[in-house]
C-alpha cells in the first residue's frame, strides 16, 4: 500500500527505457541513458509552487 505518495506527472523520457542514473539539481532531473547514448533533462519542480 502506498502512503503519502501522489502522482503529479509522468514522462516516458522520449521513449528511452534505459534510464540508469538520476540526479536532481535545482528543480531539474538529469537522467542518463547509457545504451541509447544520451540523457534527458526533466523539469521536476512543483507546478503549484511556480505561482
Amino acid at each position: 500500500m502506498r502512503k503519502n505518495i501522489r502522482l503529479i506527472g509522468h514522462s516516458d523520457q522520449g521513449g528511452r527505457p534505459d534510464a540508469l542514473q538520476v540526479m536532481v539539481h535545482r528543480g531539474f532531473a538529469y537522467v542518463a541513458h547509457p545504451w541509447s547514448q544520451g540523457f534527458s533533462i526533466i523539469d521536476v519542480r512543483d507546478p503549484e509552487e511556480s505561482g
